[in-house]
């Protein structure tokens, strides 16, 4: 806990943007990581309830948080398959 109002102010104030932006990033990987997490979760209890739209909808949030994680390849495949399961 700080002591002062001002103390989280003044070591944000400190750190240059390079050294802010590589704190920003890891905390925004982490969030993304475990999005992906709460995803594949997601995905299981989809496929176990068996309704359709819900498990691509689940395989679209999951494919969103591979976007966030910089998995472009692996977000585009899963993109693909969604689609042309839906649609052929």
């Amino acid at each position: 806990m700080l002591k002062f109002p001002g103390h989280a102010t003044a070591f944000r104030l400190t750190l240059t943007p390079a050294q802010f932006q590589t704190l920003y990033a890891d905390v925004k990987c982490f969030q993304a990581e475990c999005a992906a997490k709460i995803s594949l979760k997601q995905l299981h209890i989809a496929l176990e309830m068996g309704i359709p739209p819900v498990v691509i909808r689940c395989h679209l949030y999951f494919a969103l948080s591979l976007l966030q994680t910089s998995r472009l390849h692996a977000a585009r495949h899963l993109v693909l398959l969604v689609f042309c399961f839906t649609f052929f």
